[in-house]
């Protein structure tokens, strides 16, 4: 088999294994509680090619088995998306595991993923950083600021995170000119990784058994539902 043969059977096998850990990563989410149900996505390949090619940006494959998997069915709606309590590992030096919530973007059609990133280079625009020093940021979520996929740092190493990328966080009220690296170009607090590390913690519960010894309490959709509660008391979260 020749190069090219060989990377188009790589890239084949890439792209299934991509499909099959967003296929499980819903559906474990739905089966945890946090769905109503599963419906097929009506973002297709070429709207993605099409949104590429508007905003000159290059989407991750797993982040494109993402966006044409699924359209989320939740219980009840937050303002932008849906509201997610988590566990996931701080980036310490006690890698300390911690309850954690995010409101991930409800994208039904490929627009809304444009108004989205339009509305955050709008923001960055207005710390004087030029447009190229910010265009390979592609946020996803908010949660006290945007929750973003940092694509200028591509993770080329780990076979089944090809062309996955660290999640990075721009807080509101923070200076993002101090998260600018010495080429001019911005990245963010990282909160993960990869965009597969914050699927496993936070649709999978992949840190749920490690905090239940830690802790000694069960983990599960009441339990969440619970800190959620303490903290938007205003919003009853876990009405079905």
């Amino acid at each position: 088999m020749n190069h090219l043969g060989y990377k188009a059977m790589c890239e084949n096998r890439y792209k299934t294994e991509n499909k099959e850990f967003i296929e499980q990563a819903f559906q474990k989410l739905y089966k945890r509680g946090w769905l109503a149900g599963l419906a097929p996505s009506a973002i297709t390949e070429a709207d993605i090619a099409k949104f590429e090619r508007k905003h000159r940006i290059k989407l991750p494959e797993l982040f494109k088995a993402y966006l044409t998997s699924y359209q989320f069915q939740p219980f009840r709606r937050s303002i932008s998306g849906i509201m997610i309590a988590g566990l996931i590992c701080q980036n310490d030096e006690a890698k300390t595991i911690k309850l954690d919530t995010l409101e991930w973007y409800w994208i039904e059609n490929i627009s809304e993923l444009s108004d989205a990133l339009n509305c955050f280079r709008e923001e960055a625009r207005e710390w004087d950083i030029s447009k190229e020093k910010y265009k390979n940021l592609l946020p996803f979520g908010y949660m006290d600021g945007w929750y973003c996929l940092d694509l200028n740092q591509l993770n080329q190493n780990i076979k089944t995170q090809e062309n996955d990328s660290p999640v990075v966080l721009l807080r509101y009220g923070d200076n993002w000119t101090d998260f600018l690296d010495k080429e001019g170009f911005l990245h963010g607090e990282e909160v993960a990784p990869s965009f597969r590390t914050m699927l496993e913690w936070y649709f999978c519960g992949s840190l749920e058994k490690e905090y239940e010894k830690l802790n000694q309490v069960t983990v599960n959709y009441e339990f969440y539902q619970s800190w959620l509660h303490r903290i938007f008391k205003v919003v009853n979260l876990d009405e079905k």
